[in-house]
């Protein structure tokens, strides 16, 4: 009887049993309720292979391949890289999450070892990346080049100012490029034939204008990023402080016209600015005297007045403002560096470059100059660009940008982010979390940023906000959850019920876990267009396939700064134009040539525009020496809108110019 009892309790346990597991499996009623909800999901072995391109490590020298490596796992001595096509991309890894190990070190290799072999302009805060990899680059046919502002003594010299001084030289002899064909009856300039000389004069005077506003626009985003806006409350310091260093570096461009001023290629550097800007004696006398006796129309001038025309107490605070922005310029070393130049960013696309920006974390005066090198490769990248047909360079280059959360805030990140992939130009940024990129762009700009980048990495970090982010990121999926119940022991009595509960794809508890020291290499990938990607990289120092050195930089061929030989004298060229000078002569054949110019230049304007009898009254003024009354009737026809269309205003500035040039030539004779 007992057997019997315990054979029918058995039964009737399986039967509920079964019938309840029955009850819950999914149907396909389930699959219809499912429809159309969220169902995120990691990309298969399946989806990767169909989706993205896996090549073995040793196959990439014989590969035409170019790309972001977004997993990089080697199994058994066997290294298999899957690549997403070229985008920008941002890496979130804070400090001991391995990112350097996983991500940067892995990339370097693979890029380098790439059929392509395309340029990479690595941040290295300390030098360890160089130590790794410079062998190996070198071995790979690589230029390896490095700007050093740790050591700045034993650094390949950088002057961003060089490239404007050399533009605006070309700008002020461009007539020297015409080329006069008598036979012909004609003009040549620029491969193009003129018969008229009034077109080739108005051709010439736009492309000058050209010119100066491209110099003008380099020379706003050097001073911009020199002397940022960054006091939202109060902005009027730091905007006078811009400006004033922009009028200091636009007088010295004006100093280069004459030849007995000085101003050299060698002179336009930083460390002069900071010499002129700082010379405040005698209740800034000098300072001011700097900026008199130039054209009415020089915008240095117009620039300098906020502070110049301020009351002492403004003037003192502007000027206190513009010490702090040049004191990096006291250091001798940081003047070595930018005294002169030996690298031209635009020919890093035209071989494989490796360029490694130390930048010395306990340095952070320093760092202002680390986002303009930054500013001026990309610029200087984009101009070599616009030189090909279809305005993108013959080689991919990658801005391998680790601790770029540490960076002071780039000029103009956002546009050169936004465009830079036309251009086969990819940044790779690295920071410790989305707060970290807010802090230093601002929520909007870092939203434009993040939006920007197509391939966004995470290894790991503490910012729980970067985590709740990057899990919504990735999706949920859903799920039906089925209970089921019973009151009496009649089939018919049991009751079941479905419903649906979605969870994320990956916990924020999960990614908080994704990497420690005994698990190192994974990441989460989310690439623009795919499902997310459980990925995996090799560790550097675990991968036989990589090959790391250890060198070490030359720190013993240092360049010292020969100050004498770059110093330009602001005392001494003031007294040109206000103080007397023995031994001066006047040069009369100098001064007739350049009335002569001046009345042919003026004999070459319209009748319309100003009449003959004009002309004559103007020149009279000039044989009297009455410049200024000369120079007020020409700049009000400069101003005249009617005559615009005979682009008036760039021919009447080279006419003041050379009358201002009179002028200092009268001021020398009156000295002598």
């Amino acid at each position: 009887m007992i057997v019997v009892c315990f054979y029918i309790w058995g039964w009737y346990k399986g039967f509920w049993l079964n019938h309840s597991k029955s009850l819950m499996e999914s149907s396909e009623k389930d699959k219809h309720f499912l429809a159309g909800l969220e169902q995120a999901h990691f990309e298969s072995d399946k989806e990767l292979k169909q989706n993205f391109k896996q090549i073995d490590f040793d196959r990439l020298s014989q590969t035409n391949i170019d790309g972001i490596p977004i997993k990089a796992e080697e199994i058994k001595k066997k290294l298999t890289i899957t690549l997403s096509k070229p985008a920008h991309t941002l890496i979130i890894g804070t400090t001991g999450s391995g990112k350097t190990t996983t991500f940067i070190n892995p990339t370097t290799q693979i890029l380098a070892h790439s059929k392509n072999r395309p340029s990479m302009i690595l941040s290295d805060p300390k030098g360890e990346l160089y130590s790794l990899h410079c062998q190996e680059l070198k071995r790979l046919g690589y230029d390896v080049k490095v700007i050093d502002l740790r050591n700045p003594y034993c650094s390949i010299r950088w002057n961003p100012l060089e490239k404007p001084f050399t533009m605006y030289q070309e700008m002020l002899h461009l007539e020297d490029k015409v080329v006069a064909d008598e036979e012909n009856g004609c003009y040549k300039y620029k491969d193009k034939v003129y018969y008229d000389h009034e077109e080739l004069l108005s051709k010439i005077q736009v492309d000058k204008q050209e010119m100066y506003d491209e110099i003008y626009e380099d020379l706003h985003d050097i001073v911009s990023v020199l002397c940022p806006v960054i006091n939202k409350s109060e902005p009027i310091w730091e905007s006078g402080a811009k400006n004033f260093i922009l009028a200091i570096v636009l007088a010295m461009l004006e100093d280069s016209e004459n030849p007995e001023l000085g101003m050299t290629k060698e002179k336009f550097n930083f460390y002069n600015i900071m010499k002129i800007a700082t010379n405040t004696q005698n209740d800034c006398d000098d300072l001011m005297k700097y900026f008199q006796k130039r054209s009415p129309i020089s915008k240095s001038v117009s620039l300098s007045k906020q502070v110049l025309d301020a009351s002492d107490k403004t003037r003192g605070s502007y000027l206190s403002t513009i010490f702090d922005k040049l004191a990096m310029f006291s250091d001798k070393s940081i003047c070595a560096l930018t005294s002169s130049n030996e690298i031209d960013f635009g020919e890093i696309a035209n071989k494989p470059t490796a360029l490694f920006l130390q930048i010395p974390d306990e340095k952070e005066t320093r760092h202002t100059l680390a986002s303009m090198i930054i500013l001026q490769a990309y610029k200087g990248l984009v101009t070599k660009a616009n030189t090909f047909p279809d305005l993108s360079l013959p080689r991919s280059v990658y801005f391998l940008l680790d601790e770029f959360g540490n960076l002071p805030r780039i000029h103009k990140l956002e546009q050169m982010i936004t465009v830079g992939r036309s251009r086969k130009i990819w940044f790779v940024l690295v920071v410790q979390s989305y707060a970290q990129l807010a802090k230093v762009y601002d929520e909007k700009s870092a939203d434009i940023i993040k939006s920007n980048c197509n391939i966004q990495i995470f290894i790991g970090t503490t910012d729980l906000k970067t985590i709740e982010e990057f899990s919504k990121k990735c999706g949920n999926y859903s799920l039906v959850q089925r209970n089921v119940s019973f009151n009496t022991g009649k089939a018919e009595d049991v009751n079941s019920s479905a419903s649906i509960k979605e969870r994320p794809l990956i916990y924020p508890s999960e990614l908080a876990q994704l990497n420690n020291a005994n698990n190192m290499g994974n990441a989460i990938v989310s690439v623009f267009g795919f499902a997310p990607i459980k990925s995996k990289f090799t560790p550097s120092f675990r991968c036989s396939k990589y090959k790391l050195g250890n060198a070490k930089q030359d720190t013993k061929s240092g360049k010292p700064f020969m100050e004498e030989k770059v110093f330009y004298d602001m005392l001494e060229r003031n007294k040109l134009f206000f103080k007397p000078k023995k031994n001066v002569s006047f040069d009369k054949p100098n001064y007739d040539e350049t009335l002569d110019g001046v009345k042919m230049l003026m004999a070459r304007l319209p009748i319309d525009v100003l009449a003959d009898s004009d002309k004559s009254v103007i020149i009279e003024m000039l044989d009297k020496k009455q410049y200024d009354r000369a120079i007020n009737i020409l700049s009000k026809t400069a101003e005249t809108k009617e005559f615009e269309k005979y682009n008036i205003k760039p021919k009447i500035e080279t006419i003041i110019r050379k009358i201002t040039t009179l002028i200092n030539l009268e001021n020398a004779k009156n000295e002598s």
